[in-house]
């Protein structure tokens, strides 16, 4: 899937901030309107998924293996300066739009892989169902939001949030 959502937005990197259909800080500050343009913040620009089921024969115990695969772009956002010493006090202005290719700047994309691995036996009143599910199978740590203060550092793209990290998942159902 390829999505492309651009227009004026309110200031600033996060899903509270930057909401095409909140008028939130549009009118609190001329500065505003400077860089408002730009991607929306849940515009990931390409997104995809691959996902493969397969059934053992009963012959080895009929296992069902469930493997999902997804790529999503990196989180469009602007380059921000924190500027101090004013008399209203520190404030973060944009310095770019948000976004790329038009010149902003985009987070690393992240893949991530889930499996999963479940069995169904028959009993005399129902069925029951075991399984195990293994999120985030790389274990990549995905940088998910990058830092996006301008100084000395912003190059090195560090993280503000990372994928939740690998684990397990157990389950048992009961059918009657």
């Amino acid at each position: 899937m390829a999505v492309r959502a651009w227009g004026p937005t309110n200031p600033g990197n996060s899903p509270l901030e930057n909401d095409p259909g909140v008028i939130g800080a549009w009118l609190a500050d001329p500065n505003t309107a400077i860089h408002a343009a730009g991607h929306a913040y849940f515009d990931r620009a390409f997104v995809g998924k691959l996902q493969l089921t397969a059934r053992l024969p009963p012959l080895y115990g009929g296992i069902e293996i469930a493997n999902t695969a997804n790529y999503l772009d990196g989180l469009p956002f602007a380059r921000r300066l924190l500027v101090t010493g004013l008399p209203q006090g520190p404030m973060l202005v944009a310095t770019t739009i948000r976004g790329s290719p038009e010149g902003g700047n985009r987070s690393e994309f992240a893949i991530n892989w889930n499996l999963r691995i479940s069995r169904t036996m028959a009993l005399p009143y129902g069925s029951l169902a075991v399984g195990v599910e293994v999120l985030n199978v790389t274990n990549a740590s995905n940088r998910l939001q990058e830092n996006d203060i301008s100084g000395p550092v912003f190059n090195q793209r560090l993280p503000i949030a990372i994928e939740a990290p690998r684990f397990l998942r157990f389950d048992v159902r009961y059918r009657f």
